[in-house]
């Protein structure tokens, strides 16, 4: 029998596997911060320190692996971060992190940039609809044209690039708007659209759709 580490690490070397040299492969690792108070609480005052190379993800077990391959890169975001291996993995992260005070989904994110390469979105085990981060990207790309005043807000983050530790404002989603994600109501409308796709693998749930329609 396996434990937890022995099968998460079987999976993602057989998704490595179907990964041929042209292809990219890339995994949300949107970063744990012990001392965050959650989704649903104003953290304009919480000041949290992100080492994209020592940080560890809390979005499961074989994102964390994923993120600790030697050849692995991790975007420097300290919101819903992304992490990438393949040829395309500059392109996903160039300046992802500026002074733009930009979006975790918005127009400088890797998230928009791979919905701009119509990447393919996959969740294994899981709802992918209730854990499809491209979809962030369809308000934050729109920005200061979105129709909710102060939908996004401004946090300080310390952020470790090159061993130095630096500030940064980025902005995200206010907390109360957090509570009207839609989520069943998403799900069935990207079903009836034909870009949300359900179905399972020798038992295993596995959902897919074109980051491209999603989005758009």
């Amino acid at each position: 029998s396996e434990n937890l580490l022995q099968t998460a690490n079987k999976i993602l070397t057989n998704i490595l596997s179907l990964i041929d040299t042209n292809g990219t492969l890339c995994m949300p690792t949107h970063p744990y911060y012990k001392n965050d108070p959650g989704f649903m609480f104003d953290k304009s005052d919480l000041i949290c320190t992100y080492d994209p190379q020592k940080t560890i993800s809390r979005v499961g077990i074989i994102n964390e692996i994923f993120r600790r391959k030697k050849e692995t890169k991790r975007s420097f975001h300290p919101l819903s971060s992304l992490s990438v291996i393949g040829p395309l993995s500059d392109f996903l992260l160039e300046n992802n992190l500026n002074e733009t005070k930009p979006l975790p989904h918005g127009i400088s994110s890797s998230y928009y940039k791979f919905y701009k390469k119509n990447g393919l979105v996959i969740s294994i085990g899981i709802p992918l609809a209730s854990t499809m981060t491209i979809f962030h990207c369809g308000d934050e790309i729109r920005d200061l044209e979105w129709p909710v005043d102060n939908f996004f807000y401004e946090r300080v983050f310390k952020v470790v690039i090159s061993s130095e530790a630096t500030e940064y404002i980025v902005r995200e989603r206010r907390p109360e708007f957090v509570r009207c994600l839609c989520t069943k109501k998403r799900r069935k409308d990207l079903l009836r659209e034909g870009i949300l796709h359900e179905a399972s693998v020798n038992g295993i749930r596995v959902d897919w759709a074109q980051s491209k329609d999603v989005v758009d």
